[in-house]
């Protein structure tokens, strides 16, 4: 498609012709399927392949909401842009799905008890877990926070910190087995 077919299929789209809108569906859909398959297998969710339909509306819902087109008009080629939007649409419901884990996990360890109330023993588990970071050299608690709070990944990690993406796997092992063995000792 040269750059004028282009920029008539994107003012069609944008002056809310369905058919432009369909033509354009068509033609980038292979390309965000493609896209959020990749991501998905690169952060090994390959299980979660059933869920690309719903990431996939969600990427054409958006441009048509947000009228995200009006920003790429000019454009010779939309497939880096689609790329982008389509990972980046499937990195977030990665990581909403990761939150949810997590959270259903939170909720299922409040309701272990070992002789104390839920409650207690959460907030006995947070102290150790705290503790245990305290213990941690700044650039290790670095690493873990942004990994797991901000839910960033090794190469985002490495860049912000300046150093190799291999230091970093390194670095939160070697946090986790020293917090483990931390609250190992810690306990009664």
């Amino acid at each position: 498609m040269d750059t004028r077919d282009l920029n008539e299929l994107i003012r069609g789209c944008l002056d809310g012709e369905p058919l432009s809108w369909s033509r354009f569906v068509d033609r980038y859909s292979p390309l965000v399927t493609w896209a959020i398959k990749r991501k998905f297998f690169k952060y090994d969710c390959g299980h979660l392949i059933s869920h690309i339909d719903d990431v996939h509306q969600k990427v054409f819902a958006s441009i048509w909401q947000k009228r995200s087109l009006e920003n790429v008009r000019g454009r010779r080629d939309l497939s880096p842009w689609i790329i982008v939007l389509s990972s980046n649409a499937a990195v977030d419901f990665l990581r909403k799905i990761k939150r949810e884990r997590e959270k259903s996990t939170y909720e299922d360890s409040k309701a272990y008890d070992s002789g104390k109330t839920g409650e207690r023993f959460g907030e006995e588990i947070f102290a150790r877990l705290e503790e245990a970071l305290d213990g941690l050299k700044e650039r290790e608690r670095v690493c873990l926070r942004m990994y797991y709070e901000k839910g960033a990944s090794h190469r985002d990690i490495a860049y912000a910190m300046k150093i190799p993406v291999n230091s970093v796997s390194t670095i939160i092992a070697r946090a986790k087995n020293k917090i483990r063995k931390s609250i190992e000792r810690g306990k009664t």
